[in-house]
C-alpha cells in the first residue's frame, strides 16, 4: 500500500510539473523575478568579496610568514626591508574591515613592542609616508578596535599626524602646528589663484617648481577637503581653499585630449610659465575620487560630471594596455586652440603637444607599482553614483592586477605596458597570434625566473645620496646619484661619461657626512680595459679640490706621507675592476655571480661601462637582420630585462648606487628642423623597451667647438664659447627631480660645474 502511494505521488508530481512548464509566462516570471535575481547577484557579489579577501590573505600570508613586524616583504626573494613594520601598521585597518580577526589580534600584539624612539642604524625615515601609514594606520585601527594601546603608540610617534591626534588627545599642540602651514600656504604668493607650486623655501616659505596634482603635491589637495569634512563648519577655511583649487584647475588643468577618443585629462604645469606639459602620471588618478566626494558633501553637483570623465580616462589607461594594468606615466596630446578640447582656450598656442596625432596618449613611463588611486576613485565613484560599471571595472583591474602575484606577496611590474598586443606584434614582424604566443613566453617563462621582479616599494626604501663632487651638479640630480636605484648615464663620445663614473669611484669612498658611502666601487667594463691612469692623475687633483681633511696634497706633505702613491694606492685598492668582451659572460656573472661579490666585498657603487656596449645588436649588426626574422630584438629584450632586475635586486639589497653608461645615436631631422646652432639631439640605445627598465636617467650633452660661432645664445643668455667644448648635464629622466640641466667642464681635478 505504501509503495502503492508513492508511485502514485510521482506521477502526480510529473504532470503538476510538466503543466508548469509548458506554461512559459510561468517560467518567464519565476527566472526574472526580482528575488532570484537578487539572490543570483548576491552570489556573484560574494565570489568577487571573497576573491578580493583571498587576495589579501594571501599577501598577509606572505608578509606573516616572511617578514612580520618589518617594514616591507620583498616577495621575489622572500625577505625583508626592516625598522617599525610600516605594513602591519598600514593594514591594520584592513584586516578589521576584512574580518581577519585572528591575523588582526596577533598585529596588536605586535604594536605593543614597537618602539618608536630608536631607528635601525643608517635608516632613513619619510617624514609623509610616517605619518600617512604608521601613524594613519594606527589612528585608523584604533577608530574602528577603540584599544588604548593603538592610541598610545599614536601619541608615541607624535607631532606627525598633529590635527586628528588633537582631537582623539585632547592635546591642542598638534593641531597649532599644522594649523600654522595651513595659514602660511592660503596668505603663500600664488603664480594661479588657488594652485601651489610643488616646493616650498622652508626658511622664507617661497612657492616654486610645476604645478600639479602629481607625486609630492596629490596629497595636499585631497586632504584640504577631508580636513573640512573633519571640522564641519569650523573648518570653513579648508573648504574655502578646496573650492579656490577645483574651480582653477578646471580653468587652468583639465583639458581634453585632441585624439579620436577625446579623453578628459588633468596636466601638470610647468615650471616656467605655468602651461599644460600633457603629462599626467598615475597618482593623478586620486582626482576623480575626491572631485566626486566634493560634489556629494559640498553639493557641487557640476564637479560629479568632471570625475566621471576623469574617471573614465584613468580606466582606459587599463583598459587599453596589453595586460590590462596602467602606465605609471603618460603624456596627452592636445589642441589648446580647439574650443572643444579644452575648459578654457585662452593659452599660448605653443603649450600644444601634437595635436594632429590620432593617438590620445604617448606612454612615458610603462612600470605598474601597485598604485592604489584608480581603485579607490572607482569605489568613491560607485558609492556616489551607484553605478555598478564602477564596481565592474574594480572588478577587472582586480583580475590583472592577478598576473603580478608572485608566490609570497604581490610585486609590480616593470614591463606590463609597453606595447598593445597589435604593437607587439608589430615590432617582432609576427602575426598577432604569434606575438600572444610570446607574450606568454615572457608571462611563463621568464617572470618565474627567481629574482624576476623588483618591487618600486622596495627600490624607494632607502633615499641615500651619493654626491658628484660638485654641489650644483648634485642639485641638478635632485641630490646626486640615488643608493637603491638603477641610473642610467646616456651620451656620446667625449662628454664625459667615463670622467662621471670615475668621480664616482672616488667620492663614494668619502664617509657619509661627506656624502659618500664609505665602501668600494665595482667597475665593470664591456669595451675596454679600466682606464688606471685616468683615474690615478684624477684622484689627488679631486680630493685637492674638494679640500677634505687628511686627502689635500698639503696636509700629505705636512704629515710627512711618504708620497702622493700612497694616497692613489690605498683609494684604489677599494676600486675593484672587472673586463667582459663576451656577451655571454657577461650575462652569466650579472645574473649569477655579482650579488655574492657584492656582499663580500662591501660594493656601495657599481658601474657597468658600457651596457650598450656589449648589448647594443646582439651578435649582429642591424643592416643584417632580415625583416621577417626579428626574434633577437624579443630574445635581446628579455635578457636586458633580466639584468636590469638583478640590478635593481642588488641595489635594493645592499642600499647600493647602480649605474650603466649608455650610446646615444642622433635624432634624424628634416633639414626644414634642423638648426646649425643647435645641439645635435641625441637618443640613448637599446630603445623604449630599455628606457622603461630604468629608474633614472642622465644625459651629457656636448656641443663641440667647431659646431657653432664663437658666440652663442644658451637658454636666454649670452655666453662666449671661447673656442672650447661645451658640456651639460640634464636630468631628463629622474621621477624624484625637476627637469634641470646644468653646464660643466671637465678639469684636471674632475667634473666641475659653471656657475
Amino acid at each position: 500500500m505504501f509503495i502503492k502511494l508513492r508511485i502514485i505521488l510521482f506521477f502526480v508530481a510529473i504532470l503538476f510539473f510538466s503543466l508548469l512548464l509548458r506554461n512559459n509566462s510561468f517560467t518567464e516570471n519565476a527566472l526574472n523575478s526580482p528575488q532570484l535575481k537578487s539572490k543570483i547577484y548576491d552570489f556573484n557579489l560574494y565570489k568577487k568579496k571573497e576573491a578580493i579577501r583571498d587576495a589579501m590573505k594571501h599577501a598577509w600570508r606572505g608578509y606573516e610568514t616572511y617578514a612580520f613586524g618589518k617594514d616591507e616583504l620583498l616577495p621575489v626573494s622572500s625577505s625583508y626591508n626592516q625598522n617599525w613594520g610600516v605594513t602591519l601598521l598600514d593594514s591594520l585597518d584592513t584586516l578589521y574591515i576584512m574580518e581577519m580577526h585572528d591575523e588582526f589580534n596577533r598585529a596588536k600584539k605586535h604594536v605593543e613592542k614597537i618602539q618608536f624612539n630608536t631607528t635601525l642604524p643608517g635608516h632613513q625615515t619619510s617624514l609623509f609616508e610616517t605619518v600617512i601609514r604608521s601613524l594613519g594606520g594606527l589612528i585608523s585601527a584604533y577608530e574602528l578596535d577603540e584599544s588604548p594601546i593603538f592610541l598610545k603608540k599614536a601619541t608615541e610617534l607624535a607631532e606627525l599626524e598633529f590635527q586628528k591626534l588633537s582631537i582623539l588627545t585632547g592635546n591642542k599642540t598638534y593641531y597649532d602646528k599644522t594649523q600654522k602651514f595651513i595659514d602660511l600656504m592660503e596668505n603663500s604668493k600664488k603664480p594661479i589663484s588657488g594652485l601651489y607650486p610643488r616646493d616650498i623655501d622652508i626658511f622664507s616659505g617661497e612657492l616654486s617648481g610645476k604645478i600639479s596634482v602629481d607625486a609630492m603635491a596629490d596629497s595636499f589637495y585631497e586632504y584640504l577637503l577631508k580636513l573640512y569634512l573633519m571640522y564641519g563648519k569650523n573648518g570653513e577655511q579648508y573648504r574655502r581653499m578646496y573650492e579656490s583649487f577645483v574651480d582653477s584647475a578646471k580653468k587652468h588643468m583639465i583639458f581634453k585630449s585632441s585624439g579620436k577618443l577625446g579623453l578628459t585629462f588633468v596636466s601638470d604645469l610647468d615650471y616656467k610659465d605655468y602651461l599644460p606639459d600633457g603629462h599626467m602620471g598615475h597618482l593623478s588618478c586620486f582626482l576623480p575620487g575626491l572631485l566626486a566626494l566634493g560634489s556629494k558633501e559640498l553639493n557641487r553637483k557640476h564637479d560629479l560630471e568632471t570625475a566621471k570623465e576623469l574617471m573614465k580616462t584613468c580606466y582606459t589607461l587599463y583598459e587599453t594596455s596589453a595586460t590590462g594594468l596602467a602606465p605609471e606615466d603618460v603624456y596627452f596630446n592636445f589642441d589648446l586652440n580647439n574650443i572643444e578640447s579644452a575648459s578654457n582656450s585662452n593659452f599660448n598656442p605653443g603649450a600644444n603637444r601634437n595635436p594632429k596625432k590620432d593617438t590620445d596618449f604617448d606612454v612615458e613611463n610603462t612600470s605598474y607599482v601597485l598604485r592604489p588611486e584608480t581603485v579607490e576613485s572607482l569605489m568613491i565613484l560607485y558609492r556616489v553614483t551607484g553605478d555598478s560599471i564602477y564596481r565592474t571595472s574594480m572588478t577587472k583591474i582586480n583580475i590583472s592586477t592577478g598576473k603580478i602575484q608572485w608566490k609570497v606577496g604581490c610585486s609590480s611590474a616593470q614591463e606590463c605596458i609597453a606595447l598593445s598586443q597589435t604593437g607587439f606584434a608589430k615590432k617582432l614582424g609576427v602575426t598577432q597570434k604569434q606575438a600572444e604566443a610570446k607574450w606568454e613566453e615572457i608571462c611563463n617563462s621568464v617572470i618565474p625566473i627567481d629574482k624576476a621582479f623588483a618591487p618600486i616599494s622596495q627600490l624607494v626604501n632607502t633615499c641615500n645620496f651619493l654626491t658628484v663632487g660638485d654641489p650644483q651638479i648634485d642639485f641638478c640630480l635632485g641630490g646626486g646619484i640615488r643608493a637603491g636605484m638603477l641610473t642610467e648615464i646616456a651620451g656620446e663620445s667625449s662628454a664625459g661619461k667615463t670622467q662621471f663614473c670615475l668621480q664616482l669611484c672616488l667620492t663614494v669612498q668619502l664617509p657619509i657626512e661627506m656624502g659618500g658611502f664609505g665602501g668600494a666601487a665595482a667597475y665593470i667594463s664591456t669595451e675596454a680595459k679600466f682606464p688606471i691612469k685616468r683615474l690615478s692623475n684624477l684622484l689627488p687633483n679631486f680630493y685637492n679640490r674638494l679640500s677634505i681633511p687628511g686627502y689635500t696634497l698639503n696636509e700629505i706633505d705636512s704629515n710627512c706621507v711618504n708620497n702622493q702613491n700612497n694616497l692613489v694606492e690605498n683609494v684604489l685598492k677599494n676600486v675593484h675592476t672587472k673586463l667582459y668582451l663576451s656577451k655571454n659572460q657577461f650575462v652569466f656573472a650579472i645574473l649569477y655571480q655579482l650579488a655574492d661579490y657584492v656582499e663580500r666585498n662591501g660594493i656601495k657603487l657599481l658601474i657597468i661601462d658600457s651596457i650598450a656596449g656589449i648589448m647594443r645588436f646582439g651578435d649582429q649588426e642591424p643592416f643584417t637582420i632580415s625583416q621577417k626574422d626579428k626574434s633577437w630584438v624579443f630574445d635581446r629584450d628579455k635578457t636586458l630585462f633580466l639584468i636590469s632586475t638583478q640590478l635593481k635586486i642588488i641595489a635594493t639589497r645592499f642600499s647600493c648606487a647602480v649605474v650603466c653608461i649608455n650610446q646615444v645615436s642622433d635624432k634624424f631631422m628634416e633639414n626644414s628642423e634642423r638648426n646649425v646652432h643647435d645641439i645635435v639631439e641625441k637618443i640613448p640605445a637599446l630603445g623604449k623597451q630599455w628606457s622603461s627598465m630604468i629608474n633614472a636617467r642622465i644625459l651629457l650633452q656636448l656641443k663641440r667647438s667647431n659646431i657653432s660661432s664663437s658666440v652663442d645664445k644658451i637658454e636666454g643668455g649670452i655666453v662666449d664659447h671661447l673656442n672650447k667644448n661645451r658640456r651639460w648635464i640634464e636630468a631628463i629622466n629622474i621621477p624624484w627631480a625637476y627637469p634641470r640641466k646644468c653646464e660643466f667642464q671637465i678639469l684636471n681635478s674632475g667634473i666641475k660645474s659653471i656657475i
